[in-house]
C-alpha cells in the first residue's frame, strides 16, 4: 500500500535529526521569529526503535540552526516524565544560547 509507505517513510524522518532541522523552517514561517525550536522523537518504547524514549531538538537563529542534538532517556521513563525533561533540557539549551554571542552582539546602547 503506497500510502502507508509514505506514512511509514514520514514517520521516519520525523522521528529523526533531520526531522527536528525540517521541522524548525515551518516554525520560522509560520511565526516569523528570529528563534525557533523544534522537537520530535519517540516518548513510548516501540520495538522498531529497540525500546528507546528519545529525542531529537533543533535550535534556530536567524534561518542558521545553532545547535541540534539528540537526547535519549531509560527505556522505563514515564511518558510524561520524558515529555518535561525534553522541554526543561531543550528551554536550557535555548537559556545557554540566549547568553552566547547570538543574541548579545545585536544589543546596542544608546
Amino acid at each position: 500500500n503506497k500510502l502507508a509507505e509514505f506514512a511509514d517513510e514520514f514517520r521516519q524522518i520525523l522521528e529523526s535529526r533531520t526531522g527536528a532541522e525540517f521541522l524548525f523552517i515551518d516554525v520560522d514561517k509560520q511565526f516569523g521569529s528570529d528563534w525557533s525550536i523544534a522537537i520530535t522523537g519517540s516518548l513510548s518504547s516501540k520495538e522498531e526503535f529497540y525500546n528507546q524514549i528519545f529525542a531529537y531538538y533543533s535550535i534556530s537563529y536567524k534561518n542558521v540552526i545553532i545547535r541540534s542534538d539528540k537526547i535519549d532517556l531509560h527505556p522505563l521513563t514515564k511518558a510524561w516524565d520524558a515529555q518535561k525533561y525534553f522541554a526543561e533540557y531543550v528551554l536550557t539549551c535555548l537559556r545557554c544560547e540566549l547568553k552566547h554571542e547570538h543574541f548579545s552582539k545585536e544589543i546596542t546602547y544608546a
